[in-house]
């Protein structure tokens, strides 16, 4: 089989019909170059290694199933980069669908541009009858730019992730890439772009490279788009507060911007509330977004991607005994 073009690696974590989707849609791909997919299964039990081996069975295009049994999302990710093969690398999340043209068009983006990055258009979709407010759950969720394809404008770095992107790989470090010590926060994306960005790599929008992402019912929940936004909020102060890109003035900025914010956006959350629902829910999320900023500390730390503690089934007496007698020989 020839060396693939491109390697696309999608994480998953206990979402097999998601996953199953996710899967079609790269078999439907109308890129004429060989390519592959990596799928890294971060559940412990490697829940995923039987779904990804069928599809594999029959697909058109290599398959390859890495168990990471390392809780956390960089790891994940450096476990698939650690086996791929392709001179550009795309992220795609399992619970996303991607069009058929979108490889081949990112691809070209890419080549047009001699992008370090390309990112694409990320629109979220239900399968549920969703509240009237929906949008501001799927703002967080998307990636819409009313912008022409073409370099990303400097003021919407910090809005692009890896979810449907593509890099060159030669622009990333293997294994290495992403940050181990934010496995549970997440943000490990945010740090490798912003790097990619800080030393000159062209980082590219593609908006005809286009995904669509599942939004869950639990992720229509007022509750969820706080914390997501009180993390996100906490990451941008956490960003220099360690690390190589450590800056206390600029920490300082960002804690005095989030005072502001979560200032503001609680005084005008609580005087709409009655006139205009949907505006003060946006409105107690941006405080929420501005709390994080303040409240970036380990102790106040919101782990995005803590995994549930580990159900330990006892055996029955039957299934001891058994286990017993074979050991003994």
């Amino acid at each position: 089989m020839p060396a693939p073009v491109c390697s696309i690696i999608i994480l998953t974590y206990r979402r097999p019909e998601d996953l199953a989707i996710a899967l079609e849609s790269t078999g439907a791909q109308r890129l004429g170059d060989p390519f592959e997919v990596i799928v890294v299964d971060n559940s412990p039990e490697g829940s995923a290694q039987t779904q990804v081996e069928r599809f594999a069975a029959t697909a058109s295009h290599r398959v390859i199933y890495v168990s990471e049994k390392t809780p956390g999302i960089s790891s994940a990710r450096n476990a698939g980069l650690g086996v791929a093969r392709g001179e550009l690398i795309a992220f795609l999340d399992d619970d996303q669908v991607a069009d058929p043209e979108w490889l081949e068009r990112m691809i070209a983006a890419q080549r047009a541009n001699d992008a370090e990055a390309v990112f694409g258009w990320v629109e979220p979709y239900t399968k549920v009858e969703a509240p009237p407010y929906a949008e501001i759950f799927f703002d967080p969720l998307s990636r819409r730019f009313e912008i022409p394809s073409g370099r990303v404008p400097p003021k919407l770095i910090a809005k692009l992730g890896t979810n449907n992107s593509l890099f060159r790989a030669s622009a990333l470090d293997g294994k290495k890439t992403f940050d181990p010590t934010l496995n549970l926060t997440g943000g490990e994306d945010s740090a490798v772009i912003k790097k990619i960005a800080e030393r000159g790599g062209t980082l590219v929008w593609c908006k005809e490279g286009r995904v669509r992402e599942h939004v869950p019912p639990d992720r229509l929940r007022l509750g969820f788009l706080l914390e997501r936004r009180f993390s996100s909020g906490q990451l941008r102060s956490r960003h220099f507060y360690a690390g190589p890109s450590r800056s206390y003035r600029q920490l300082a900025k960002w804690v005095a911007i989030g005072a502001v914010q979560a200032t503001g956006g609680a005084l005008l959350a609580s005087s709409t509330l009655v006139v205009a629902p949907v505006f003060a829910r946006k409105m107690l999320a941006e405080a929420a977004g501005g709390l994080g900023k303040v409240f970036f500390l380990d102790r106040f730390v919101v782990e995005r991607y803590r995994r549930p503690p580990v159900e330990v089934v006892q055996p029955t007496p039957a299934e001891a005994a058994a286990e017993k007698t074979s050991a003994g020989g």
